[in-house]
């Protein structure tokens, strides 16, 4: 299944360097992967499997910025049949692509029930569920890496015009339409490494202001693509389960 992976940014180099290098080592020939900058930060440039559009001009909501990229992935790449969450501060191991289009192959749209998220000493990978919690069983607490087939994500409406959870607006509508989702990190092989504030790989990640893009922009020549620090595939993982850490 072609998949077009879309990421927006806001002056976070580092951390889209990372999210990048991890899109590149990506198994699946079959994705691609759209990246729409608001901060004017970067030059625009298109390659093979993967192009950055960046402009001055902000969007007024994340869910008007994200509808944008999509937008612009799909006049790349119109081969595309389904669309995916690949945010700027998570980290994917190269095998992501394949099993969210397994699972999409399964039903109409993906989630891993499954993360990684550092440990306290900062040595390892913990497993942790990402649906579940105190109000419920289907109780959904992490965006990343959702994934739909085109159609459904346009019988949607696609995100919602909001600056908060645009991600889960769109997951409810789709859980209540469509049913339950596909489990993207099957045998509990988690792939998607989730970034929390309090838990990250970066200074970037932990920097509100910088999400939020109330900062003063330098303009970054190149890219820095690759890891810049911690080498996330490289760590261990911790054999149990946790539950969803809130």
């Amino acid at each position: 299944m072609n998949i077009l992976a879309h990421c927006i940014t806001w002056n976070r180099p580092e951390l889209l360097g990372r999210s990048i290098h991890c899109f590149l080592q990506q198994t699946d020939p079959n994705v691609s992967l759209i990246v729409l900058d608001d901060a004017g930060q970067y030059q625009s440039q298109e390659h093979e499997r993967w192009s950055l559009v960046s402009t001055s001009t902000r969007y007024p909501t994340m869910g008007q910025k994200r509808n944008a990229a999509v937008q612009l992935g799909l006049e790349r790449y119109p081969r595309s049949e389904a669309v995916m969450l690949w945010d700027d501060d998570d980290c994917c191991f190269s095998h992501a692509a394949e099993y969210i289009s397994k699972a999409l192959e399964e039903k109409v749209w993906a989630q891993p029930r499954l993360a990684l998220e550092m440990t306290k000493d900062q040595q390892g990978l913990k497993r942790v569920e990402t649906i579940g919690g105190k109000r419920g069983p289907y109780e959904i607490a992490y965006g990343g890496c959702w994934a739909w087939r085109l159609d459904v994500f346009n019988t949607l409406g696609r995100f919602t015009d909001t600056d908060h959870s645009e991600d889960l607006k769109i997951a409810w509508p789709c859980l209540k339409r469509f049913g339950e989702s596909a489990d993207s990190s099957p045998n509990d092989n988690p792939w998607y490494y989730y970034n929390r504030l309090n838990n990250s790989i970066s200074g970037e990640g932990k920097d509100f202001y910088a999400m939020r893009g109330r900062q003063t922009i330098t303009r970054v020549e190149k890219i820095p693509i690759g890891w810049n620090g911690t080498d996330i595939f490289a760590l261990p993982i911790e054999p149990n389960i946790q539950p969803r850490p809130w």
